[in-house]
């Protein structure tokens, strides 16, 4: 078998192999990536590190500098979406019809960003087990809703709460979450005031 160079060739024979310069094992020239660099001659260099010594140095490196991966793979999204709105939407749209409850908690959490409320702890699959079709306080199934039903959480805590209609959503609104001013309005229901 022939050991490449350090730099390494693709497009070599299935035999030629070369040493990882982490592990110091001689492997097949299949177990090293490419750098993405295209030579003169027209092969493609290979990076000095095999795929598995790769692999986890770039495990190491996300962990140890995980915020700024984020923010770089943030970043690098944006600049894609900007310059693919189309394709953006594409995938948006497939993604939300994949993973309707991620959809929701994607929704809520920004919606709750955008008014200084917690953010939902929840995942998706606490979501899409408690998901029941009606809501969870009158009853009334999704289908006859004239929206979807709402993902409902603790403004301050940030728990999940259930899924309400529109109705009932708007009515724990309209009293701020309020268990006191829910509950003077019953007493008020069952003992009206007489004038």
């Amino acid at each position: 078998m022939k050991n490449t160079t350090e730099k390494g060739d693709a497009g070599q024979s299935a035999d030629a192999v070369k040493t990882c310069s982490k592990c110091k094992v001689t492997k097949s020239v299949s177990e090293f990536p490419f750098t993405g660099v295209k030579r003169a001659n027209g092969t493609m260099a290979l990076i000095s590190q095999c795929k598995e010594c790769k692999s986890v140095y770039q495990r190491e490196y996300k962990e140890k500098n995980r915020e700024q991966v984020l923010v770089k793979g943030r970043e690098s999204r944006r600049k894609w979406c900007k310059e693919n709105p189309d394709k953006d939407k594409e995938c948006s749209s497939r993604w939300r019809k994949r993973h309707p409850f991620g959809a929701k908690l994607v929704s809520i959490r920004h919606y709750a960003k955008k008014l200084g409320y917690a953010n939902c702890t929840a995942t998706e699959a606490e979501v899409e087990a408690a998901y029941t079709g009606k809501c969870d306080v009158c009853g009334v199934p999704a289908e006859e809703c004239t929206t979807s039903l709402h993902l409902d959480h603790d403004h301050f805590s940030g728990a999940f709460r259930g899924f309400l209609c529109g109705r009932c959503n708007r009515t724990l609104g309209m009293v701020g979450d309020s268990k006191e001013t829910l509950i003077d309005l019953l007493h008020y229901l069952m003992n009206p005031v007489q004038k």
